[in-house]
């Protein structure tokens, strides 16, 4: 079985090999030998805020620290303590979603292994599982060498480093395709429960209901009973938000939570704010995320057009 895969993919694994060691190298370079800083009181400033929250000091520059970045220290919190119930705050854990955590805890907890070390693999396995299962979907519609074109464009896209931190994106995007993987063989109560997981793991997961809609209708030109199965998708953040409701006294505290960040879903006043400030990278990361939407909705257009 496992032959037959590798013989099926062997020039995507391969792609993906030369990726993950590349990119780690050149993450673990920059951290220790191409700094023009030996100090940087950002990192002290985070690493107090892991200890306080994990238990334990981290050393940044090693290998396993380098991939536990910004946010990823409330991941290992909630996999440590569970949720707090902070509200009104940027250092609460409440702005975060549980199916990624929860898998670090359990597992864990299961094998005996760090939550650090744990969280690595899952994020590591899940981006790999994503490549051959991407490189499936694409030979859909694609040839064989276009297919592994479109493995290659995903792994080069600049953020896909996230990929390989303690994030919930390798696994988001894990379960994303395999939502659209189940949908094609029209398996929908696997959809429904990948898609449940979907809306566990990112709230933009609920965004699938409604392609899956219509990937539904195209397949099966009624509605039949199996249509209930992509219930579940909605269900996954509807559970959530009534976690919250029992935790806080409010279904909307995510959405709050994000408002501490700046965060709105109809709220874009602040992006002026980044295109005015006096900090060189926040403009920068602005006019990127801009460009990339800009980019991401012609290409939209253009595919749904094709």
């Amino acid at each position: 079985m496992i032959k037959k895969i590798f013989q099926a993919n062997k020039k995507v694994i391969f792609i993906f090999i030369v990726w993950w060691v590349v990119i780690n190298a050149f993450a673990y370079l920059s951290l220790n030998l191409f700094r023009s800083y030996t100090h940087d009181p950002a990192k002290d400033r985070y690493n107090n805020r892991i200890e306080k929250a994990y238990g334990e000091r981290i050393e940044l520059d090693s290998f396993l620290g380098m991939h536990v970045r910004r946010h990823a220290w409330r991941d290992l919190s909630i996999a440590k303590n569970g949720y707090d119930n902070i509200v009104g705050s940027k250092d609460t854990t409440l702005s975060h979603f549980p199916l990624y955590p929860f898998m670090i805890r359990y597992f864990g907890n299961i094998f005996a292994i760090d939550y650090i070390v744990i969280g690595l693999l899952i994020t590591n396995i899940s981006i790999f599982l994503s490549v051959l299962i991407f490189f499936k979907l694409a030979q859909y519609d694609l040839e064989k060498k276009a297919a592994e074109k479109a493995v290659l464009y995903l792994l080069i896209f600049p953020a896909a480093f996230y990929f390989t931190l303690i994030y919930s994106e390798s696994l988001f995007l894990l379960l994303s395709l395999l939502v659209f993987y189940f949908a094609l063989r029209k398996n929908w109560l696997l959809v429904g429960i990948f898609g449940f997981l979907v809306s566990l793991t990112r709230i933009t997961g609920i965004l699938l209901f409604l392609p899956l809609l219509v990937e539904y209708f195209h397949q099966e030109k009624r509605i039949k009973p199996s249509v209930g199965f992509l219930a579940l998708i909605p269900t996954g953040l509807a559970s959530f938000f009534t976690f919250y409701y029992f935790q806080t006294g409010d279904f909307f505290t995510y959405l709050k939570a994000q408002q501490d960040w700046n965060r709105s879903f109809f709220d874009f006043s602040h992006l002026l704010d980044h295109f005015a400030s006096l900090i060189p990278s926040k403009v920068a990361m602005t006019y990127i995320e801009l460009i990339v939407t800009v980019v991401a909705l012609i290409a939209c257009i253009l595919a749904f057009r094709r």
